[in-house]
């Protein structure tokens, strides 16, 4: 699939909807509705922060719109204008070790409690997108 199309497949309403169920099972499962130690750390915590997401090592960028509809749910209707994609890898790039794949801007207290989720969601599907490129690669001739 070229990059085009994989940006595609997040905007399909039966994704949307999949995708949802998967985040809010994973936000409840985080317990994002109750994160205390935010609020008892920091006297104001929806101050504006900045969540910066690096690759740990190569590979293939997967699940970023995913990631930003996480922190789009955690926020829910308080206003999606309080949050920002400032940077987000296209799907299917190749990524290096240490290499900026996704920042958000927003309330810090969105930020803590979704950043869970959002980075087991990055981490299990780039992980899966990196192991099938490498298949993939070892198959010449094979159509995907």
């Amino acid at each position: 699939m070229a990059t085009s199309e994989l940006e595609k497949f997040w905007d399909d309403a039966e994704t949307v909807i999949a995708c949802d169920r998967w985040i809010d099972a994973g936000l409840a499962e985080d317990r994002a509705d109750r994160d205390v130690t935010t609020e008892w750390l920091f006297d104001a915590p929806s101050q504006p922060a900045v969540a910066t997401v690096t690759a740990v090592e190569p590979g293939v960028m997967c699940g970023g719109p995913a990631a930003v509809r996480v922190f789009q749910r955690q926020l829910g209707e308080a206003g999606p204008e309080r949050l920002r994609v400032a940077h987000r890898t296209p799907e299917g790039s190749a990524v290096s070790a240490g290499e900026l794949v996704l920042q958000i801007e927003g309330p810090l207290d969105v930020i803590l409690a979704a950043e869970r989720t959002a980075l087991n969601i990055v981490g299990h599907l780039g992980g899966g997108a990196t192991q099938t490129r490498a298949w993939a690669e070892r198959a010449p001739g094979v159509s995907i």
